[in-house]
Order: structure tokens, then C-alpha cells, then sequence
């Protein structure tokens, strides 16, 4: 009730009394909307867990247990992660679903052939499933759901450590006391960015490096699909567009884009964001017209806006919060042979592709730079090879290769 509570007094905060009663409403209505499945699932189970233990029969089965849904519109570590074990010889993906929102099933729902979700109310019921699994390595991103380390039968478990715990609703001391326990007791924990991978040494029985990636064959669509309808009717009056999508946060510096957009008609930044925390109606009340503020869109449709662009950015102010961050929308820019402008990142910093500026006049030399360099040869062969080294396949054969 406390950390409901809080959520409700969070949400109030960032939106606004009358826009947080409707996106409370929205919220409740969504919780609703699943009570059809949860009443239907008894029936359905037994059904769901014989079929998946026949499957995962012999194989070696990867239960990653995040705290986001299948389905949200933001295509994220752990379900590029999956996506690759699930590629694995002989390996079956359970991705263990909290539905909050987005995933609508009982029991259990097949991604594709070796990926499936399962609801977590189906956790209890895993060792019974499992049984006649080779192996059975459990994935944990953060410590929500910490208690299912002990529920569920593992030979090895894996703790992934992707973010500042301080960017969590409800962080306190139990929480990191939690955290650290976990990297204590994992077999191997994973740390997405060099601060962490610091932090991780102190607790953890073993550690390893392995940042971000990009799905490198996806994203190299952008270099020929078309532009996304929403973008191309904006495009043909500005002579370079500077595109961004991910979350619209207080981290991101919307100060800078305002007032280099406001000097610079000429140019047109497009920003396609999920509204994170109420920060996105900065962009939106600013009257220059060449800024193109766009809802979050399909995991499946980024291509066609990265096409439309010219730079690419990730203009985060430097923070607690970003220097412990490995943006995958890096490595995705990468892949799409996109000229790639960032700011003083630590964790961009490791790659000759991703131009830096450290300040607003660096920000506006170093467009002009790259518009005049954008297709220089040697420059598009440095991000495609920057590209297909950090992919998500490499990510992987990293972590079981430090699974030892």
C-alpha cells in the first residue's frame, strides 16, 4: 500500500492534478482489463505448463525475469537479450511477465518458436515444468521480484545490473540492501556501464563488463526504407535534421534543443518519446515550428524515422544518472550509417564513431562538422564497424562466455 500510494503522489507530481486523475483512471482501467485473464487462467494453466515442459525437455531454458512487459512500445535490453538466448542451440526462452500494462494472456504466450511468456503467477509451478530441462539459468534484472531466486530451481543465476538504483520508484536502503545481496548471490553479475561495473566489484562474487548493443541487422533497414509518414511531410523545408527517440526525461537537455533550434530555423529536430516523467511539454509549448515533438512509436517502425534524419543525437545532460548509463539507442544509429552526436557521455566515449560536444557553442560546431561529413566514406565504414561489434549477439557471447 505504501509504494502504491507513492506511485499515485508521483504521478500527481509530474502530470498535474486533472491530467494525473485521467492517466489514473487510464491506469486502473488497464489493471481491469486483465481480470478476464486472471479468472480464466485455472482453467488454463495445466493445459499451458504440460505443453511448455515438453518443449523445454533436454534444453537448456533461460527464465529472465524483468519488470517490464513483452509488449511495451520501448524494445529493451532484456527482450533483445531473449531474443538471442532463444537463438541458441538447443535453448528455450521463458520470459516471465509482470503484465502491468501491455501483455495480455493467460498462463503463458509464444513470441516465437524457443520464446515464450509466462505469467509470473505461473512462477510457483516452474520446477514441476522444468524438470526435465538440461539446465536452467535464471536471468534477474533489478529486485522487484528478488523472492523468485529461492522459488525457482536454477543451476546458475545471473544478476543484471543495467541502471542507477536511484532512478527506481521506490528506492530506499532496503532496496539497495536487496540489490546488494543479489550480487552477493549471483553466480554472475553484469554491469552495463563502467560506474557500475566499480560499484559491482565491491559485492559481487563475480562481475563483467558488458554495456549495450544494437541489433545491427534490424537498424541497417534504415539506411534504405522509406521515411515514416509522420516525418517526411516535416522534412523537405530544412536543409539537415537532427532526430532523437527514447524516453523524454529530466536527463534529457531541453534547454539546449530549444535554443539551438531557435537560432537555427534551418535546421529541424524531431524528438520521438515516450513522456517518461511530464518533462515532454518543454518541447511541445516551444512556437519556432522546427521542433517535431512524436509519441513513442513501434519498436518495429524506428527505422523509418532514422531514415528521414541526417545526425542522430543523445543530448543527455551529464548526471548521476547518464554517467551510468549505455544508451542502446547508440549502437542502433550505429547500424543505421547515421552520423551520431552525443554529449560527454563516459560511456560514448569508448566509441570513434560517436561524435561528442561539450558545451551549447561545441553542440552547434559540431552539427555543422558532421552535416558537412555525414557521408564521408571512411566515416560510414567506422560507425558500421563500430556497429557490428557491439550487436546484441556479441553482448551475449559475452555474458555465458563469463559464465563459467
Amino acid at each position: 500500500m505504501k509504494h502504491i500510494l507513492k506511485k499515485v503522489l508521483m504521478l500527481f507530481k509530474s502530470k498535474g492534478f486533472w491530467a494525473g486523475i485521467r492517466q489514473f483512471c487510464k491506469r486502473i482501467a488497464a489493471k481491469l482489463s486483465f481480470v478476464p485473464y486472471i479468472i480464466l487462467e485455472p482453467f488454463v494453466q495445466k493445459k499451458h505448463l504440460s505443453a511448455l515442459k515438453s518443449m523445454t525437455k533436454d534444453k537448456t531454458v533461460y527464465v529472465i525475469i524483468p519488470i517490464i512487459d513483452w509488449s511495451l512500445p520501448l524494445f529493451q535490453r532484456p527482450h533483445q537479450i531473449a531474443e538471442v538466448l532463444s537463438r541458441q542451440p538447443d535453448s528455450f526462452v521463458l520470459f516471465m511477465s509482470e503484465q502491468y500494462r501491455y501483455d495480455h494472456f493467460c498462463a503463458s504466450k509464444k513470441v516465437d518458436e524457443n520464446l515464450h511468456l509466462i505469467s509470473t503467477r505461473m512462477a510457483g509451478y516452474l520446477n514441476n515444468t522444468l524438470a526435465d530441462a538440461q539446465k536452467i539459468i535464471l536471468i534477474m534484472y533489478w529486485t522487484s521480484r528478488a523472492n523468485l531466486v529461492d522459488v525457482i530451481k536454477h543451476d546458475r543465476f545471473i544478476y543484471e545490473y543495467v541502471d542507477e538504483m536511484e532512478l527506481r520508484y521506490f528506492y530506499d536502503e532496503n532496496m539497495e540492501n536487496l540489490h546488494q545481496k543479489l550480487m552477493k548471490r549471483a553466480d554472475l553479475t553484469v554491469a552495463t556501464a563502467n560506474k557500475l561495473y566499480d560499484r559491482a566489484k565491491i559485492h559481487a562474487k563475480k562481475v563483467v563488463l558488458c554495456e549495450n548493443g544494437g541489433a545491427y541487422d534490424f537498424f541497417k533497414n534504415a539506411r534504405s526504407c522509406a521515411v515514416n509518414p509522420l516525418l517526411s511531410a516535416h522534412i523537405k523545408n530544412y536543409s539537415c535534421v537532427l532526430g532523437y527517440y527514447g524516453c523524454l526525461a529530466h536527463w534529457f537537455d531541453y534547454e539546449l534543443i530549444i535554443s539551438t533550434a531557435s537560432k537555427h530555423p534551418q535546421w529541424l529536430f524531431v524528438a520521438v518519446g515516450y513522456d517518461y516523467d511530464g518533462s515532454k511539454k518543454v518541447l511541445e509549448d516551444y512556437r519556432g515550428g522546427n521542433i517535431l515533438v512524436i509519441d513513442a512509436q513501434p519498436y518495429a517502425s524506428l527505422p523509418s524515422f532514422i531514415s528521414g534524419c541526417d545526425i542522430m543525437l543523445i543530448p543527455f545532460k551529464i548526471n548521476s544518472i547518464t554517467e551510468a548509463t549505455s544508451p542502446v539507442k547508440l549502437f542502433e544509429y550505429m547500424a543505421a550509417g547515421k552520423a551520431v552526436l552525443t554529449s560527454d557521455l563516459p560511456e560514448c566515449r569508448k566509441y570513434e564513431s560517436a561524435h561528442r560536444y561539450m558545451n551549447p557553442a561545441d553542440f552547434v560546431d559540431k552539427i555543422e562538422f558532421l552535416i558537412a561529413n555525414k557521408n564521408d566514406p571512411s566515416y560510414l565504414e567506422l560507425l558500421d564497424r563500430d556497429a557490428k561489434q557491439n550487436d546484441w549477439d556479441a553482448r551475449c557471447r559475452t555474458i555465458l562466455s563469463s559464465l563459467t
